[in-house]
């Protein structure tokens, strides 16, 4: 049986280990089952919201989370883009994985002159909306929205890598996905508590596979010049 959770105020103060939703920064759900965002009238300072994986099929019940800079609702059901307005301050939306058909709703993103970076398919080229294969896709987005830094992980101002070509390099696509446990962070009455550990072999790989990355990054530039 699949798991299945609505997304209640008791599960929001539970998963983000806060006594009030007003001191909710950061809320990271993924693949809970959950089919609904709601109850998020009272997350007034949230700044980080993770509901990837989930079951998802409308994006709504954000008007109050004005202080958002970060939204992940990758792989749910959602094939329409609305209800972000209210979220001026977003930098970054994933939506890869989702059933999102047509470009009509990307004007619902332009009035947040904040976001930077935007994914409807992953670096690799996997996953990606419908509406990713239209002719254009790429020139037509990054047209109605001249603030973004990046679309679908590729920067804009450099050339763009083709499918085969990322095998080339060998680059790795979950570089980017690691992540850190936030509450040592923010805890009780201390500001800072214990630095999050990360094992040496997992940060020696980091590492090594930070050095990689700007070793490639190195080839395309010369290409460019």
């Amino acid at each position: 049986m699949e798991r299945e959770a609505q997304l209640t105020p008791e599960l929001i103060k539970a998963a983000s280990d806060r006594f009030s939703l007003d001191i909710v920064f950061i809320l990271d759900l993924p693949a809970a089952g959950i089919r609904e965002i709601k109850n998020l009238e009272g997350c007034v300072n949230l700044l980080h919201l993770n509901l990837s994986n989930n079951r998802i099929s409308r994006i709504k019940g954000l008007e109050a989370c004005v202080e958002l800079t970060y939204i992940d609702l990758s792989y749910n059901q959602i094939s329409k883009i609305e209800g972000l307005r209210a979220c001026v301050k977003l930098e970054k939306l994933e939506l890869q994985g989702n059933r999102i058909n047509n470009m009509n709703g990307i004007s619902e993103l332009q009035p947040l002159a904040k976001l930077r970076h935007l994914s409807f398919q992953n670096y690799d080229f996997s996953d990606p909306n419908i509406i990713c294969a239209e002719a254009g896709y790429r020139d037509a987005i990054l047209g109605l929205l001249t603030g973004l830094r990046s679309l679908d992980g590729h920067r804009k101002h450099l050339p763009m890598l083709e499918r085969g070509e990322l095998s080339k390099y060998e680059i790795n696509v979950n570089v980017g996905k690691v992540h850190l446990d936030t509450k040592p962070w923010i805890n009780g009455d201390r500001v800072f508590g214990e630095m999050p550990r990360i094992d040496d072999t997992e940060l020696k790989n980091l590492i090594k596979e930070c050095k990689f990355m700007l070793s490639s990054g190195d080839e395309i530039l010369k290409r460019v010049k």
